[in-house]
C-alpha cells in the first residue's frame, strides 16, 4: 500500500539520512519512461513531507561517520555556490535555458518589500518557479514553491518539489534554500525559522542505491 511519510528532524543531514532510511525501506520502483535517466529505474516515495527544526545548523552539507566509506555528496562550500550562483544569479550561461533565479529574484525582492511595508501578518509572500512556458522544456523546474511565512517573529520556508533526487540533490538543494531564508529573514528583521518540504517524486536513483545502503550501515548482503 502506497502511504505518505512525514519526517520530523532536527537538521538538514538528520532530514537528509531518514528520508534515505524511508525511501530505501518504503520506495516504490519503477521505470523511468520519460525525464532524466530515462530507461533506468527510480525507487521513490509515494509522498513526502519533511520537517527540519533547526536547518541553519553548520555544517550545512551531511557529514560521513569514520564508519562510512562514501563521500558527501555535496560541501558548505558547494552550498554557498549553488545559493550565489543558481538561486540569486538570474545571469544564464550559452547553454542554460533557466535557472531557479530566473523566477525567484524579482518574486523575493517583492515578498521582502511586502513584508517591510505591510508587516508579517501575511500570506500573499509566495514565489512561484516556472510558468506556462516551462512546461514545454525538455527539463521543466523541479523546485515549484517557496511560500513564505512569518510565525511569532520568525520566519518559516514551506518549499515542493514536483521531482527530487534524494540522494545528491536534496542536500545542495535545502541548504541553498536555507540560505535563502536566512537572507530574506535578515532582509525583514525576523528571526530565522523553520525549514519544511513536501515532494510527490522524491526519489533515488539506481545508480545511488548502492551507496544510499553504504550510508545506512547495510552491506551488499543485507
Amino acid at each position: 500500500m502506497l502511504e505518505p511519510v512525514v519526517v520530523k528532524a532536527t537538521t538538514l543531514e538528520d532530514a537528509w539520512f531518514q528520508l534515505i532510511k524511508e525511501c530505501v525501506e518504503k520506495g516504490y520502483v519503477y521505470t523511468i519512461d520519460q525525464g532524466s535517466y530515462a530507461g533506468q529505474k527510480r525507487k521513490q516515495l509515494y509522498s513526502a513531507l519533511v520537517h527540519i527544526k533547526y536547518p541553519w545548523t553548520r555544517p550545512l552539507a551531511p557529514q560521513m561517520p569514520p564508519s562510512c566509506p562514501i563521500n558527501p555528496p555535496t560541501t558548505d562550500e558547494k552550498i554557498e555556490e549553488y545559493f550565489c550562483e543558481y538561486l540569486m544569479n538570474p545571469k544564464l550561461l550559452p547553454n542554460e535555458e533557466y535557472r531557479y533565479s530566473t523566477w525567484i529574484v524579482p518574486q523575493v525582492e517583492e515578498a521582502i518589500k511586502k513584508f517591510k511595508k505591510h508587516g508579517f501578518g501575511t500570506n500573499q509572500c509566495c514565489i512561484n518557479v516556472g510558468d506556462s512556458e516551462s512546461a514545454k522544456l525538455d527539463d521543466p523546474p523541479c523546485l515549484r514553491v517557496i511560500d513564505m511565512k512569518v510565525v511569532e517573529g520568525k520566519l518559516h520556508f514551506h518549499v515542493l518539489f514536483r521531482s527530487w533526487d534524494l540522494f545528491a540533490a536534496f542536500p545542495e538543494n535545502m541548504g541553498g534554500l536555507e540560505l535563502l531564508k536566512e537572507y530574506v529573514a535578515s532582509e525583514i528583521g525576523a528571526e530565522n525559522g523553520e525549514l519544511n518540504a513536501y515532494s510527490a517524486g522524491l526519489h533515488l536513483y539506481d545508480h545511488f542505491w548502492k551507496l544510499a545502503d553504504l550510508r545506512l550501515g547495510k552491506t551488499s548482503s543485507e
